[in-house]
Formats: C-alpha cells, sequence, structure tokens
C-alpha cells in the first residue's frame, strides 16, 4: 500500500494535470460541509469519454448548451488549486482552455474529490503509477460501476481474482468476503463474483443463509449461490481438486447433494 506521502504527492500531480492540455470541461463535486461552494476541478473531454460513457454523454451535453449554471476552466483551476491547498494563480497559469466561453460544469453528486482522485489516478500519467489496494478498492468499484468505467472495473476484479485466497469471515475487515461479493456483483463482474461465492461456501457455509448479507444481490448471483451449495461443484482456487466433497463443513448423511437439473426444478427457472 502506499504510503500517505506518495498518495499526496500523486494527488497534487493529478490535480497539475487537470488544469494543462487545454482543459474544455469542469466538474462539480459538492462541498464537505454544508454552506460551502462546490469545488470545481478542470477535466478533458476525450479522456473522460474514452473512460466512461456515462462522463462522454454528460461531456458532450455540457459542451453543448449554455444553459443553468456554468464556469470558466479559470475557476475550475482555482477550485483545483483550493483542494491541493495551492495558491490560485499558480493552477491557473498553465490553464489553456479552447472553450474562452463558459462551460456548464458537470455535476458530480455523491462523488467526493478524494474519492475521484482516487480514481482519476489510473486515468492520467502519474509516477509512480496507481495501483489497487484494499484502501481504494471500494472506490474503484463504486465508482467504476456508477460512471460505466470498464477499464477501472477490470483493474479491481484483477486484484480482487489474485487476492481470492486472503479473502476471510472475519467481519468487519478489510478482507471480509460479504464486504466485496454485493459490489463485484452490483459492478457486473460475474466471473469475480462466481469465485467470490465460491470462496464464502468453502469458508462457511453458514455464513451463506444469513439473510442481511443476501439482500441486495441479483438473481443472477443468488442463483450461482444455491447451485454451489447444493453440488458439489464449491471447489475454490484455492483447494484442492482431490479434496473430497465429504470433508467439507454440512456434507454428510444429513446433507442432500442436489444436481444442477434438481436446483433449477427447486428454483423454477434457468440457471445462469
Amino acid at each position: 500500500m502506499a504510503r500517505p506521502s506518495v498518495i499526496s504527492g500523486r494527488n497534487r500531480d493529478i490535480q497539475d494535470l487537470f488544469s494543462k492540455g487545454d482543459p474544455d470541461i469542469v466538474l462539480s463535486f459538492t462541498a464537505g460541509e454544508e454552506g460551502k461552494p462546490a469545488v470545481l476541478l478542470p477535466g478533458h473531454s476525450q479522456i473522460l469519454s474514452a473512460w466512461s460513457s456515462v462522463l462522454a454523454g454528460a461531456a458532450e451535453a455540457a459542451l453543448n448548451t449554455d444553459a443553468g449554471h456554468s464556469c470558466s476552466c479559470k475557476e475550475a483551476s482555482d477550485g483545483a488549486a483550493a483542494a491541493a491547498g495551492q495558491p490560485a494563480a499558480a493552477a491557473a497559469q498553465d490553464c489553456t482552455c479552447q472553450a474562452a466561453a463558459a462551460v456548464k460544469a458537470i455535476p458530480m453528486p455523491g462523488t467526493s474529490v478524494q474519492e475521484w482522485l482516487e480514481v482519476a489516478a489510473f486515468m492520467y500519467p502519474v509516477i509512480p503509477p496507481a495501483q489497487v489496494s484494499w484502501g481504494n478498492l471500494e472506490t474503484l468499484l463504486v465508482l467504476g460501476a456508477k460512471l460505466d468505467m470498464p477499464a477501472i472495473l477490470a483493474h479491481a476484479a484483477s486484484f480482487i481474482q489474485s487476492h481470492m485466497c486472503l479473502l476471510d469471515m472475519a467481519e468487519g475487515g478489510t478482507r471480509f468476503i460479504w464486504r466485496w461479493l454485493p459490489l463485484l456483483d452490483s459492478a457486473g463482474l460475474d466471473e469475480v463474483c462466481a469465485l467470490c461465492i465460491q470462496r464464502a461456501v468453502q469458508l462457511d457455509q453458514a455464513s451463506c443463509g444469513v439473510e442481511s448479507r443476501l439482500q441486495g444481490l441479483s438473481s443472477k448471483a443468488l442463483q450461482r449461490l444455491v447451485l454451489c451449495l447444493a453440488t458439489d461443484g464449491y471447489c475454490c482456487g484455492c483447494t484442492p481438486r482431490s479434496v473430497s466433497r465429504n470433508s467439507y463443513p454440512g456434507a454428510g448423511s444429513s446433507y442432500k447433494l442436489y444436481n444442477s437439473e434438481e436446483v433449477a426444478s427447486i428454483l423454477g427457472q434457468e440457471l445462469p
């Protein structure tokens, strides 16, 4: 995990890059404290559009309309400077926005400046390069899904997959599997979600029946969970294939193993 000093330096570098290379749009973030003005950060429509279909549509609308609240890239550079704790003039000197006219600010509701910087670190060329960690994983999953950023989600999925054997049942901990499984499901990362389901069943079948943990899961994830519990197909990549199915918790004379056809019949619908 990167040291706080490294993260702070990277954040400053990113905000410097926001104001360079002819930024042509402005992102508006709600201030952390009530009554304070929104924080405005400049951005580049081509970069944002390449990473996010949601921001691509918002950028197109912002550049094609002058309705509503608008601001200049100079104002946004001042906002970037304030967010970084720098004098406004220092950040504004490199701002050479092509559109001298004001542009409509793109609102970023529910997203903080720090969360955006964590995601933007993967979008802009900063040194040291951004890496996924347990500390920024949730932000990448949530914003990646919210803004439809498949490349960001791919980074998060790769991290989870390579750390699958570290996921555990320590509720409240960073690696608690039921913290990440719903986020992976919501993000549409089906393959990694399926691996997490296998891991959860392997670790503790009883945990898979806690109602509060199942709420919000998609029908596809629930179906996979039922199938995993009902058959002997719940060997995770961390578990030797030679392990007998009867060695799993819950297996034995009182535990009925269903095949996939029987599970489909019980659910009354086709399994994914």
